[in-house]
């Protein structure tokens, strides 16, 4: 039941997003290291599957939106000093995590994260420079259409460090 309405509120926060035209982005690639990941486009994000974990991202105007979804086997760390997002330009810059599950509404998380095993974690991954304004600045967005930015996705999974890099092409 937790579940459920966890992935209830997810669902109705994402598309509120998607509702914004401002901003469209889509997951073009997802892969661990050279490996690419099987990759479905689902009803409110991509799914990336692998590793014993889900992924389900999403662009949104803000932030990309992020649920780590792992089997109850997987015990999954994310370390954020080694996040990244890359940009169309080729330049590189930190992530900043929040999440309202981990404790009281966490915001600019930088020390290592242990999700909880077989619970969904949602998380809003910003860019450092962009904190609390959108990801992108409206006036710069019709020059980047067509254009892809990367998240590099950090992650300890079973004791074994993993980087995902998810690519997304903007749209509008």
């Amino acid at each position: 039941m937790k579940r459920l309405l966890l992935l209830l509120a997810l669902s109705a926060l994402l598309a509120g997003c998607a509702a914004n035209p401002i901003f469209q982005a889509q997951v073009v690639s997802a892969k661990v290291g050279d490996e690419v990941m099987a990759c479905d486009s689902a009803t409110f994000s991509y799914v990336i599957k692998g590793d014993g974990l889900e992924l389900r991202a999403r662009a949104t105007p803000p932030a990309v939106v992020l649920m780590i979804l792992s089997s109850e086997q997987t015990k999954v760390v994310v370390d954020w000093d080694k996040c990244a997002f890359t940009w169309p330009d080729g330049m590189s810059e930190p992530v900043l995590g929040a999440t309202p599950l981990l404790g009281a509404g966490q915001v600019g998380l930088r020390a290592p994260t242990p999700i909880p095993p077989g619970m969904p974690t949602t998380f809003g991954l910003s860019p450092a420079s962009r904190a609390g304004r959108d990801m992108f600045d409206a006036s710069t967005l019709p020059s980047l259409a067509g254009r892809e930015f990367s998240l590099l996705l950090a992650l300890v999974v079973n004791g074994k460090p993993r980087t995902y890099e998810v690519t997304f092409k903007i749209s509008s």
